[in-house]
């Protein structure tokens, strides 16, 4: 995340992480899950963040692998949040706030989240609000027996 957090400091954000300990291997294409979901995700935080923070959480639990990723940022309403993910979707502030936004990288995100049997989503409590957006990937259960 080093350029990221770079792209943070550049705008004067506080960019926090915080990664519980555990095992995150899981089935699945590991270049787009990152570099494509969590990037869009920090990337968009960021970009729509003009003051305050952007905060990154990554947990496991027995089931599944959830990230997170908060900001203070423009936040979405309810109208925002029923386009987001959909192709060519954005929310009302997007283009004043980032006029390069296409309202395609959520809804390329999303995709792959399906594909890899997850769902994404976001939370705000309104404009001006900030939000916090999700990603929850199924860990399938290996036996012990194949554990390296």
């Amino acid at each position: 995340l080093r350029p990221i957090e770079e792209h943070a400091v550049a705008k004067n954000l506080v960019f926090s992480k915080d990664i519980l300990p555990g095992d995150y291997t899981m089935l699945g294409d590991t270049d787009q899950l990152l570099n494509h979901v969590v990037g869009n995700l920090v990337n968009n935080s960021i970009n729509y963040t003009q003051t305050g923070s952007v905060s990154v959480h990554l947990e496991r639990t027995n089931d599944s692998i959830l990230f997170s990723v908060k900001d203070t940022g423009v936040g979405l309403s309810d109208e925002d949040k029923a386009v987001l993910f959909t192709e060519g979707g954005r929310g009302k502030e997007s283009r004043a706030v980032n006029p390069h936004s296409t309202g395609y990288g959520l809804y390329i995100a999303s995709q792959i989240v399906l594909a890899h049997k997850g769902r994404i989503w976001a939370e705000s409590e309104g404009r001006g609000k900030g939000s916090t957006f999700f990603v929850e990937l199924p860990v399938p259960h290996i036996p012990e027996n194949l554990k390296k």
